[in-house]
């Protein structure tokens, strides 16, 4: 998570942060992670506006779901996220990605408060972590969730939803 923090560091130095919410999609996940650095790192995140909360969490949620997957998102993340992706989706207007998370979470007896199983070191001494990280992957269905995220995702047009919502809230990006 800080490797990419600080990536975006970079390109928010190059493309700078205007008034406004930017016209496509890539510019405003970068505008979003200007906002903050997520429930966990920012002792003052549950003081941004609901707005700019709901923005960062679907973000960094859209973003681990393209780069790996719902198993990705869980080990990358902490419980702090993975409790605020409904809510976040739901007021951006994404319900029913909201209501396949919560069923997949159900359905796997999923304690989102905790998530103990996926809280390992993926550095302990090498490459080892990358077995477990492939058994955790195996352990829970997840292909069936991440196929269905996507399609989800390009039907209800999450990139043109997001930058709808960011143009409706301009509070999200004010400092």
């Amino acid at each position: 998570m800080k490797r990419i923090a600080c990536l975006l560091a970079f390109a928010l130095l190059l493309t700078g942060l205007g008034g406004c919410a930017p016209e496509d999609y890539d510019g405003l996940y970068v505008r979003i992670l200007g906002i903050t650095t997520g429930p966990e790192a920012d002792a003052g995140f549950d003081a941004l506006p609901e707005a700019a909360q709901a923005l960062y969490v679907a973000a960094i949620f859209d973003m681990e779901m393209q780069c790996g997957g719902l198993c990705t998102f869980f080990c990358n993340e902490s419980p702090a996220m993975a409790v605020r992706v409904s809510d976040s989706l739901r007021l951006l207007g994404l319900g029913p990605i909201a209501d396949a998370y919560e069923d997949f979470a159900a359905e796997n007896g999923l304690a989102l408060e905790t998530l103990p199983q996926f809280d390992f070191d993926f550095f302990p001494g090498g490459d080892d972590y990358a077995e477990e990280y492939a058994a955790l992957c195996e352990t829970y269905p997840f292909d069936g969730f991440d196929g269905k995220y996507m399609e989800l995702r390009e039907e209800m047009d999450f990139e043109g939803t997001m930058l709808g919502f960011a143009h409706a809230h301009p509070e999200a990006f004010k400092a």
